[in-house]
């Protein structure tokens, strides 16, 4: 169990790294756009966006997959909503809201772990 809880916290790590990195550039893009920059700049950035989005959906699929190993009950967002969220919306749309659902999913999972096995194995 605690291998499961390991991989879900790797996973977790990974897609919150990739996750700020894509709303920071995507926040910047909607920023230098709204200020009036050049567009240069703003095209510059949207294409860091547009980059970042699929590794934040696929890291997100790997997260999904790892939430369901440890709580197979869980309502995790996976790769049928990422599929149907970018076809529908955009892929901005399914890397800005599905990773955040399933961030904090994970959360809870560790934070329940942590408080049913206290002590030295405590994942923090």
């Amino acid at each position: 169990m605690e291998s499961k809880i390991e991989t879900l916290r790797l996973r977790c790590r990974r897609v919150v790294g990739f996750y700020l990195f894509f709303v920071l550039m995507l926040g910047s893009t909607c920023a230098s756009a709204g200020t009036g920059l050049e567009s240069a700049i703003t095209i510059s950035l949207l294409c860091c966006a547009a980059i970042a989005t699929l590794p934040v959906i696929f890291l997100n699929i790997g997260l999904h997959h790892a939430i369901k190993l440890v709580s197979p009950n869980s309502s995790s967002a996976g790769s049928a909503q990422a599929l149907f969220s970018s076809i529908v919306c955009t892929p901005f749309e399914a890397a800005l809201v599905l990773p955040a659902i399933n961030i904090v999913i994970t959360r809870k999972i560790l934070n329940k772990f942590s408080l049913e096995y206290p002590g030295p194995s405590r994942i923090e």
